[in-house]
């Protein structure tokens, strides 16, 4: 079967928009971008400790390996794909027959940005909800006072304006059906 609700049924709830008076804000549609962001900066982290040992190393090869042939360096390749890629691999120490040469093409992942993005985007994201990162547990040395002043921040400029917002539609679209001069408990 099919439901149906009546359209004057449905209550809606929409943030207040910035750029709109008559249009909805969702936080989550202003913050794709930093959301999209995020994700891929996990994945880019993920796919480097999986594929770290591909795209990092240049060896240049010794006498006797002057034009290797194609099955010569897929043999190459994977003898440093099985020792080398993946997580628990990671920093291994290369050795090279002698008159060959390994050098870094890029850099490794201890030495890349992805702490300093990681936090930008947390940042980002929390403020896009007007959460603090103190009432989320991201700030070290907190003295009491400063959790309940940063609880008390969220709950003002956070929390309540949510719930007054709710508790506004609300009104306005469920409390409006009845009649002010019906008891509100039932009679039967």
């Amino acid at each position: 079967g099919i439901l149906y609700i009546p359209p004057d049924e449905i209550g809606m709830r929409l943030s207040k928009s910035p750029v709109n008076k008559l249009d909805g804000y969702s936080p989550l549609a202003a913050m794709a971008q930093w959301i999209d962001l995020d994700e891929s900066i996990s994945k880019s982290r993920w796919a480097q400790m999986i594929n770290q040992a591909r795209p990092e190393l240049h060896i240049e090869l010794g006498p006797g390996y002057e034009d290797p042939n194609d099955g010569r360096i897929a043999r190459l390749e994977a003898r440093l794909a099985a020792k080398f890629q993946g997580e628990y691999n990671y920093a291994k120490p290369l050795i090279t027959p002698p008159g060959a040469k390994a050098t870094q093409i890029s850099w490794p992942p201890n030495s890349m940005a992805y702490e300093a993005a990681g936090e930008q985007t947390c940042n980002m994201i929390l403020s896009g909800f007007g959460v603090p990162r103190s009432a989320v547990g991201l700030v070290e040395n907190m003295t009491y006072g400063s959790i309940l002043a940063t609880l008390g921040g969220l709950c003002a400029f956070c929390l309540n304006p949510k719930l007054a917002s709710a508790g506004q539609t609300q009104t306005k679209h469920l409390a409006s059906r009845f009649d002010e001069k019906a008891p509100a408990y039932s009679t039967m």
